[in-house]
C-alpha cells in the first residue's frame, strides 16, 4: 500500500490496483463514499419504478458490494424480495457470487422483475456491454443503472431507455427489455 493511498479516490485506487485486485484486497473495508447521495436519489427516483411492478417484486442487487441497495430496499419496502450478487463480497446481502462474465456466459438462470446495478456497470469493459445486455434481457424486464459516470453505453436492440437522468453527479438509467421472451 502506498503511503497516501488512503487519500486516493476509488477511481484512482482502481487505476493503481485494477478493479479486480482492488476488490479482492479491499472488499472487507469497502464502503461507497456516496451512500447518502445514492439513498437520496433512490428516495426520489426509484419509487415509480418499483410501483410499476405490482404487489410483489423480485429484485437482483447486482454487484451489491456491502449491500447498500439491498439494505435500502429492505428497509423501505415490505413487498419486495431482494437478492444480492457479488463475486468479491461475502456478507448477509450476497445470495449469489455471479460476476458480469457469469451473466454473459448465461450462468444466472433465475428471473427478476428488476436488476439494479449500483456503481459497477461503468466498470464493465465497453466491449462486453453488448453481450451483458443481451444475456441480461433473458432474466429481467427492467435494468436500473446507478453510476458516477456520464459515459454509460446502453445502446442495444433488446433494450429501450425509459429514463436517463443525472443528479448530483450521479447518473440513473432505467432500461426496459423489449425481448420477445417477455411478451404475453
Amino acid at each position: 500500500m502506498y503511503m497516501n493511498e488512503e487519500k486516493l479516490s476509488i477511481y484512482d485506487k482502481y487505476t493503481l490496483h485494477g478493479v479486480d485486485q482492488y476488490y479482492k484486497k479491499f472488499s472487507k473495508s469497502y464502503h461507497n463514499p456516496h451512500e447518502d447521495k445514492i439513498k437520496n436519489i433512490l428516495d426520489n427516483n426509484l419509487q415509480y419504478c418499483l410501483n410499476q411492478m405490482g404487489k410483489t417484486c423480485k429484485i437482483l442487487d447486482f454487484a451489491c458490494g456491502d449491500g447498500l441497495i439491498s439494505k435500502y430496499i429492505n428497509n423501505k419496502y415490505c413487498n419486495i424480495i431482494v437478492k444480492g450478487s457479488d463475486p468479491y463480497f461475502n456478507n448477509q446481502y450476497c445470495n449469489y457470487n455471479f460476476s458480469f462474465d457469469d451473466i454473459i456466459s448465461g450462468k444466472l438462470l433465475d428471473y427478476f422483475d428488476v436488476v439494479i446495478c449500483c456503481y459497477a456497470y461503468h466498470l464493465l469493459s465497453p466491449d462486453k456491454r453488448y453481450d451483458f445486455l443481451t444475456q441480461l434481457s433473458m432474466i429481467t424486464k427492467k435494468f436500473v443503472i446507478i453510476s458516477p459516470s456520464k459515459k454509460i453505453t446502453t445502446i442495444h436492440p433488446l433494450w429501450n431507455v425509459i429514463d436517463d437522468i443525472r443528479i448530483d453527479k450521479i447518473t440513473i438509467i432505467v432500461l426496459e427489455s423489449n425481448h420477445l421472451y417477455f411478451e404475453k
